[in-house]
């Protein structure tokens, strides 16, 4: 079934960590049966919270100047603090008309459009979106910048609308996935010989 899917899903990822997180620090504990379908991959961070470089917190309510005000009333002082709540791709200056041509859908992450490439919409070929994957390389937004401007000057061509059209498809399945994987895999080396 589904439900059964989805479980070994969860089991699987915690494997791939060969611990629960929450093993490390009870903050970033992973429930199996209810987490979500996502598992962030980092070589470094599970060890610098490991050695008290990093600490994952629980829930705040306020910030006063540098110091939190957790949800349970108790305050504690901070040099840095690091929100990482990700976003919502917000496109509202965008007639309607636009944003059903790009397949917009802000609750999709990390594809809430559709484009050639991550970058283009073959309805739309004078308009480019520059870095809106979920992680970006710097290097990634210097090619999709370069990318652009060659489009744009003329210097290089973009597929025909079918084309492109038919190299979305698999954004479109990817969208759909149940569960699905936490990044669009992107041949970038392949985009960069265009």
């Amino acid at each position: 079934t589904e439900e059964e899917k989805r479980r070994r899903f969860h089991e699987d990822s915690l494997k791939l960590c060969r611990q629960n997180p929450g093993e490390i620090q009870a903050a970033l504990y992973v429930d199996a049966e209810t987490a979500p379908a996502k598992l962030g991959i980092s070589d470094t961070f599970l060890d610098a919270v490991q050695q008290g470089h990093v600490r994952v917190c629980q829930p705040f309510q306020d910030l006063d100047g540098s110091e939190v005000v957790f949800e349970d009333g108790s305050r504690e002082s901070f040099d840095v603090i690091l929100c990482a709540t990700g976003y919502h791709l917000e496109l509202s200056y965008f007639n309607d008309v636009i944003l059903e041509k790009l397949e917009y859908d802000r609750n999709v992450l990390p594809l809430p459009v559709v484009l050639y490439e991550d970058v283009f919409c073959p309805h739309f070929p004078n308009l480019a979106f520059i870095g809106l994957e979920r992680i970006v390389p710097f290097g990634t937004l210097e090619l999709e910048s370069r990318w652009a401007a060659m489009v744009f000057s003329g210097e290089v061509s973009l597929p025909s609308f079918d084309d492109m059209q038919q190299e979305m498809e698999a954004r479109r399945q990817y969208r759909t996935m149940t569960p699905r994987p936490q990044y669009f895999k992107n041949d970038r080396v392949h985009s960069a010989d265009r």
